[in-house]
């Protein structure tokens, strides 16, 4: 009977055992929500040159590549989200981004700190050839494009007596002045530069086409800022971040990046 009893306890206590190692074991291969690090969301425009996505994480574009580069300086890993530009506005106003790069002075993006200044791009009026558009009230009664619904149709659309054409991107934009559907239409000098570089490859547009601009209207200029969520805005990553952006300011590499993608003013407003 003793030795029922002994072998009885030590089965339980091997049971017991048993089981708290199961525990254990199962506990230390839950992810560890206390420690695990959380990488600050960065929205990325989804719109030549600024940013592209291929595929589900191959990111490209001089959004992205300023962003890397802040990213490499200052050792703070950034979760690329790359949507249209509306989208990415309204992704980072809600708190649902932490960081964006932009030079909007909606409201909505103003009111969030900005950590530093990657450079300037103006916005411009490019005019067909033979268009006798030589400024900005010259355009009544001529037809004049815009990406629908976009950020500079919502600040020049309809103000100056144009005929408004509006498509669905500014590579339908380039394709239509260079066909004679349109006589001009606004976009940014650095997106009209990319398409200088690279709009053959990029946009399917013939050999010529750049016969067939003829002068270029400047309107505005903005300052291009990586902006901190204030909902979500952390004083250690942001002090990092405003930190790389002056040492990248001072070794000139933001005009590097903008050189990549054809800048002629790499990325200033002279």
């Amino acid at each position: 009977m003793e030795i029922y009893r002994y072998a009885l306890t030590y089965a339980r206590q091997a049971i017991v055992l048993t089981i708290v190692c199961l525990v254990s074991t199962f506990w230390t291969l839950l992810p560890n929500t206390a420690t695990a690090e959380i990488y600050p969301k960065i929205a990325i425009f989804h719109f030549y040159p600024f940013g592209s996505l291929k595929g589900d994480s191959a990111v490209s574009g001089l959004f992205y590549d300023l962003a890397r580069a802040v990213e490499e300086e200052s050792g703070v890993a950034l979760d690329y989200r790359v949507a249209p530009i509306s989208r990415s506005i309204r992704t980072f106003a809600r708190g649902e981004a932490d960081l964006i790069i932009t030079n909007s002075s909606s409201n909505m993006i103003t009111a969030h700190p900005s950590l530093g200044v990657f450079g300037c791009h103006r916005t411009v009026l490019l005019t067909r050839k033979g268009s006798e558009i030589g400024a900005l009230e010259e355009v009544r009664g001529k037809p004049i494009g815009y990406v629908t619904n976009a950020l500079l149709f919502k600040k020049f659309g309809g103000l100056h007596g144009e005929k408004i054409v509006q498509v669905s991107s500014s590579k339908s934009l380039f394709l239509m002045m260079v066909h004679d559907r349109l006589d001009g239409f606004f976009v940014s000098d650095i997106v009209l530069d990319a398409y200088i570089k690279d709009g053959i490859p990029i946009a399917g547009l013939p050999t010529n086409w750049r016969d067939k601009l003829g002068p270029v209207v400047l309107l505005d200029s903005a300052e291009v800022h990586l902006r901190m969520n204030r909902a979500t805005a952390d004083e250690d990553i942001a002090a990092r971040l405003k930190t790389a952006i002056a040492a990248l300011k001072t070794r000139q590499e933001f005009e590097k990046i903008y050189l990549r993608y054809g800048s002629t003013t790499r990325g200033s407003c002279p």
